[in-house]
């Protein structure tokens, strides 16, 4: 990793950094989108569900009716007859509504509707034709209710309407969809028990217990959709305040038909009531019920389109949000990297002009991050080595200085040291002439001695300049210590200039 690292440029380091940042976030966030995405499709799914329900239940409240005229038409009461008729009508076309809502949706629930469709339809032909009796009727009829009914509940939970995540949508749910249908089925029940025993003015003493069982049947599930409602109402008042008079109405009308029911059949020394006003009673009350029931529904459908209208815009909201952050680390992550790198680029750069001997760049520092910190160190060193270089230059001028007064002072004592030479060589002559004229000529000597006198003084002036040769040379080497090794030389030549002048001066006293 360190060596991955190691070869990277910083903002490369940087986008491997917020390319990590990138994918820490979005694996949250995708986990968000699909749980919200499965929470909206439950709510859809909820509310693709509340159409063809209420086309089930219309059914079977149909159904319901036509088994209760059913059972006074075969009965004996032949006024019913044109209103079963009415309502077998009524029931076909709202099997062909259902059927319309049901076909698109999940086949296999269509192709179990369908089969209960079908023999609806065959029952209520044999009810026309008068190929059944009351009994048989009632029993057909119950069952293919009951059959419609657990349909009915198959589609509560294939809609996941029964698994509300909402407290009091829950209950409402329960209410109109599992404890309602059961009440107005128990209504129903009774209705055409009452009718059929009511057309025929007789009630046996089984019938009359049937009777008044299916009658506490019936106060039972009035009390199980009360409660029902009531721990939906006490978690929202607007529930409440929807639902409490239609409640209100369906209980009296309950309450008035079990009273009903009591007095005109189970208590009854003579079964006098029309048949008619018994169905009729019993059917307001249902009726009661399903207004109940259908407002409930309005109120689950408009709390799941809230949830669904809220799932969405929290979603909406959540993703906008996570797009204005993820645009906003993007505008930061690019003003970090260049707030890290152009300053870095400019020092690199610095740092180069500065190797290749330019002194004159010119370095700004106007943060006070490491960066900032780094090029006013740039510049603290920049300036540094200037004033080194400046304080160099000093010292090699002032060495070029003295270099120039030392060739100077050489090319003087190299020229004095030529004369002096010169001087010898004369010298060196005069002595060699001198010597020849004694070998010569004795009585030159009074002469040679003349020229002796001569060359002494010659040799003492020769000396005189060998010494301030020397002390020429010791000031040379005073003010020049640099040069050791030219003050050697010209030593050496100050020693040669001695020998000759003291080889001369013994020629001299030779020859004096």
């Amino acid at each position: 990793m360190n060596l991955i690292l190691r070869r990277l440029l910083l903002w490369q380091k940087f986008l491997v950094l917020s390319l990590l940042c990138a994918v820490l976030v979005a694996i949250p966030l995708l986990l968000y989108v699909v749980q919200s995405g499965k929470e909206v499709g439950v709510a859809q799914q909820e509310v693709q569900g509340i159409a063809p329900i209420r086309a089930t239940m219309n059914t079977i409240r149909l159904a319901q009716q036509h088994r209760g005229l059913s059972a006074m038409v075969l009965g004996g009461d032949s006024s019913a007859s044109e209103r079963r008729r009415a309502k077998q009508r009524e029931l076909a076309g709202a099997l062909t509504a259902a059927d319309a809502l049901l076909k698109d949706g999940d086949p296999a629930l269509y192709e179990r509707y369908a089969k209960v469709r079908d023999e609806i339809g065959a029952l209520t032909a044999r009810v026309e034709q008068g190929a059944l009796n009351g009994q048989e009727s009632f029993s057909v009829h119950s069952a293919l209710i009951g059959r419609l009914m657990r349909f009915n509940e198959a589609l509560v939970d294939h809609y996941d309407l029964s698994l509300d995540p909402q407290f009091e949508t829950f209950y409402l749910i329960d209410s109109a969809l599992v404890k309602s249908p059961a009440l107005t089925e128990a209504l129903g029940r009774l209705r055409a028990k009452g009718s059929a025993a009511l057309a025929a003015k007789t009630a046996t003493p089984e019938q009359r217990v049937t009777i008044a069982a299916m009658a506490a049947t019936v106060a039972e599930l009035y009390d199980g959709a009360a409660n029902s409602l009531r721990k939906a109402s006490e978690g929202d008042a607007a529930i409440k305040a929807q639902l409490d008079a239609l409640q209100e109405t369906s209980l009296a009308s309950g309450r008035a038909v079990l009273q009903l029911v009591d007095h005109q059949i189970v208590k009854a020394d003579e079964l006098t009531l029309a048949p008619a006003e018994f169905f009729n009673q019993i059917t307001g009350a249902i009726d009661n019920q399903l207004k109940l029931n259908d407002a409930a529904l309005d109120q689950v459908r408009s709390r799941v389109d809230s949830r669904l209208a809220h799932l969405n815009m929290v979603r909406y909201e959540t993703m906008a949000g996570m797009l204005a952050l993820a645009v906003l680390a993007a505008f930061t992550s690019v003003a970090i990297v260049k707030s890290v790198t152009v300053p870095l680029a400019e020092a690199v750069d610095a740092a180069h002009r500065v190797a290749q001997g330019d002194l004159t760049v010119d370095i700004d520092a106007d943060s006070e991050d490491e960066a900032g910190q780094l090029m006013r160190a740039l510049h603290a060193m920049v300036a540094s080595l200037t004033a080194i270089v400046g304080t160099v230059r000093a010292g090699s001028d002032a060495i070029v200085s003295a270099s120039t007064q030392m060739a100077t002072d050489n090319a003087d004592l190299s020229s004095r040291t030529e004369s002096e030479a010169s001087a010898l060589e004369e010298t060196a002559s005069a002595l060699e002439q001198l010597a020849s004229t004694v070998h010569q000529n004795a009585e030159s000597a009074r002469q040679a001695n003349t020229l002796a006198a001569s060359a002494s003084d010659v040799a003492v002036r020769g000396g005189t300049v060998v010494a301030q040769v020397v002390q020429t040379m010791e000031s040379i080497n005073a003010s020049g210590r640099e040069i050791t090794n030219i003050i050697g030389i010209i030593d050496g030549i100050a020693f040669q200039t001695n020998i000759l002048a003291l080889n001369a001066a013994v020629e001299a006293a030779r020859a004096g």
